[in-house]
């Protein structure tokens, strides 16, 4: 299941308050939700970069000469920016929301992201440095007209959280 409103706010920092509040909340659940991190023009300004990466894709000329719906599917995309964005189009660049293929691990959105200074300064206070080295994990994206999820599939992994109850990751 989700977490609720009340499990989610045990575990949000606001940016303002990472430097004291952070290593507490990490210590105690093994997980944080940082908010206030990105104001309305970095959000903005990431979108612009994702529409970029994934404009970058598409085949100008195969468009061309497509049928109407993938023309029309195209000029939604271009009006619309990310949201705008085909389902179908989107999980060809990565399953279940993943940005994963065709080089968007490397894009401009996914590292613009990685390396803006607040995101760069919430690690700074997890790890205790600013010497960081970034992973190249992948990106998710959700479209406007995506379902909203109540569920969510636990799926443990090397670095699955210790604190998860769900699953005696701890004991592996």
């Amino acid at each position: 299941r989700l977490m609720d409103a009340a499990e989610a706010a045990a575990i949000t920092v606001a940016f303002e308050d990472a430097s004291h509040r952070l290593p507490a909340v990490m210590a105690e659940h093994g997980v944080a939700i940082v908010t206030g991190v990105l104001g309305a023009d970095d959000i903005a300004l990431l979108e612009s970069a994702l529409s970029d990466d994934l404009a970058e894709l598409v085949d100008a000329n195969a468009i061309a000469s497509a049928d109407s719906s993938v023309r029309a599917s195209w000029e939604r995309a271009q009006a619309e920016g990310l949201r705008g964005w085909p389902a179908a189009s989107l999980a060809a660049c990565g399953g279940r929301g993943r940005l994963q293929d065709r080089g968007l691990p490397h894009g401009r959105f996914a590292w613009g992201a990685r390396m803006h200074e607040r995101t760069r300064a919430v690690y700074s206070v997890l790890h205790g440095t600013t010497d960081l080295v970034s992973s190249c994990d992948n990106s998710f994206v959700a479209p406007t007209d995506h379902t909203e999820a109540q569920a969510n599939k636990s799926w443990p992994h090397v670095d699955q959280n210790d604190h998860d109850e769900r699953v005696p990751c701890r004991d592996w």
